[in-house]
């Protein structure tokens, strides 16, 4: 019986490393600030509820040069926020970023605009460190002012 426990305890991080799909919980992009102080990273990450398939987000992190964050933790980004989306294939479908000055992020994608029970413009889910150097601007038309990076599966 204690036999059969420890081996239980033994193989389930086998089989629940094996559930993890390859297209989850990786790195999509990075792009660094203009003076190379900062850079973006986005990550395909496993959604919350999801243990098993590929239901993702996206999520976006503005961090200091040299530093990364994992799916779904606040720790090292000065800005960070989410896109519920895995289908960057699509034109009108495209996260839209660009660094508009050494400090100022432009973002953008359809799910940031306003809707029936949104009277917001921005990501649904967003934070940032206090003090962060980092602006964030959620704005179409500040996409278009800088040179826009398409981001697409």
């Amino acid at each position: 019986m204690k036999l059969t426990r420890i081996c239980t305890l033994l193989i389930l991080p086998i089989v629940l490393t094996a559930c993890q799909s390859s297209t989850v919980n990786k790195l999509i992009r990075d792009l660094p600030s203009p003076d190379g102080r900062f850079h973006v990273e986005v990550l395909q990450c496993r959604a919350n509820d999801v243990m098993f398939g590929g239901a993702t987000q996206v999520q976006i992190s503005v961090l200091k040069k040299g530093e990364t964050e994992k799916c779904r933790s606040f720790i090292h980004a000065l800005a960070q926020f989410d896109v519920r989306t895995i289908d960057f294939g699509a034109k009108d479908n495209a996260l839209h970023i660009a660094w508009l000055s050494d400090t100022e992020l432009s973002a953008w994608h359809r799910s940031f605009a306003t809707s029936q029970g949104k009277n917001y413009i921005g990501p649904d889910v967003q934070q940032s460190q206090a003090n962060s150097p980092i602006k964030v601007i959620f704005s179409p038309l500040a996409a278009q002012i800088g040179i826009p990076s398409q981001i697409k599966k």
